[in-house]
């Protein structure tokens, strides 16, 4: 196997079930904190040309955003790094003014940590919220 042809097939090959346990993990990993499921777009994994074609479109989008060839709808869009980008760039030296952050830090204590946390979560097959009687 090289990389070149490599594709999520291989994973379930070499690990079995390890594509759907991350599946599980992205669709699921909030509903612990009441959010509901999230739905994965495609209902599955793409393969590697269908990601790649994805990032280059991707890039195109954002690439016309930075250097105004679309209307940014009123994003603010300058906070790239690369100074190849004329009129995105902002130099890290000027941020400070630029987006008019606060010179200096207000740190403040931190805040108690919200008693639901030191429940443990579980969830059903149904997708359903299991409150562990023990606390953490």
């Amino acid at each position: 196997m090289t990389v070149d042809n490599a594709d999520f097939e291989d994973v379930e090959k070499y690990r079995p079930g390890v594509l759907q346990a991350y599946r599980d993990w992205w669709t699921y990993y909030k509903v612990a904190r009441g959010d509901e499921p999230i739905p994965i777009v495609g209902h599955w994994y793409q393969n590697a040309s269908f990601t790649e074609h994805t990032i280059e479109e991707s890039y195109g989008f954002w690439s016309d955003l930075v250097n105004g060839k679309v209307d940014s709808n009123s994003i603010n869009y300058n906070q790239t790094s690369q100074s190849s980008i004329q009129g995105s760039y902002i130099a890290s030296s000027a941020a400070t003014e630029s987006f008019d952050i606060p010179t200096e830090s207000n740190e403040l204590p931190a805040q108690p940590k919200p008693s639901q946390f030191d429940q443990w979560y579980y969830l059903a097959g149904d997708v359903k919220l299991i409150e562990s009687p023990e606390k953490a």
